[in-house]
């Protein structure tokens, strides 16, 4: 069995977003993969360069230069989409090799992946509360540390906790969240049997309730 995953493309007799890797002759290449490794790399180029862009925004936003670049706060939504496709793409591919999704092994590789750096941070926040501010100033930071370990703290108004030190955290926590709640309700779906069509209406949808949704209540 070909063990590498197969590529995207537009026109199959069956729907599906990939296909085998073909030789120039045309018939199907089932020995292995192309020349250079696989046929679905595991980086884009393309993508690593929008994601300096991206981070640039941020950067220039953040700085005195920001009469310049007022948008560049746009840079986050850029990592929420390049992040939501990422693993998309490694959700379906799995799906569609194995015909299941292994979610536990799913929420593992993202607890390895984001928990050490996060917790590292959340230590040196909290020391620096402890040895360097007021007890009053060290409870608020204390407070953040728990919502951002908690991956809440984009909701700090609904426990009116400041995050001072820790205000940059509410993108991280809205990753977590995406991370724990989409890849259930794509597995959900697939299983169902709602198909790729029906996951990206049930996507598109949802975005356009969010777009929609007030700001505020009065």
């Amino acid at each position: 069995m070909n063990q590498y995953p197969p590529i995207p493309i537009c026109k199959t007799a069956k729907p599906s977003l990939w296909r085998p890797h073909r030789a120039p002759d045309g018939r199907a290449a089932d020995a292995g993969p192309p020349p250079g490794g696989s046929v679905l790399p595991g980086r884009w180029p393309a993508l690593d360069g929008l994601r300096g862009l991206a981070v640039l925004a941020v950067m220039v936003y953040h700085s005195g230069l920001r009469p310049f670049l007022p948008g560049g706060y746009l840079g986050v939504d850029v990592f929420f989409v390049l992040g939501g496709f990422l693993v998309t793409v490694l959700l379906v591919r799995e799906h569609q090799r194995s015909g299941s999704l292994r979610l536990g092994r799913f929420y593992l590789r993202r607890v390895l992946r984001l928990a050490p750096a996060l917790f590292l941070m959340l230590a040196g926040c909290c020391a620096f509360a402890a040895f360097r501010t007021r007890p009053d100033r060290a409870a608020q930071v204390y407070r953040a540390a728990l919502l951002t370990a908690c991956y809440a703290a984009n909701w700090d108004w609904l426990w009116s906790a400041p995050l001072g030190l820790l205000s940059h955290a509410w993108s991280l926590s809205v990753e977590g969240q995406f991370y724990l709640v989409w890849p259930a309700l794509l597995y959900a779906l697939l299983r169902r049997g709602a198909g790729l069509r029906g996951a990206a209406c049930v996507v598109a949808a949802a975005a356009a309730g969010a777009a929609c949704w007030p700001r505020q209540v009065a």
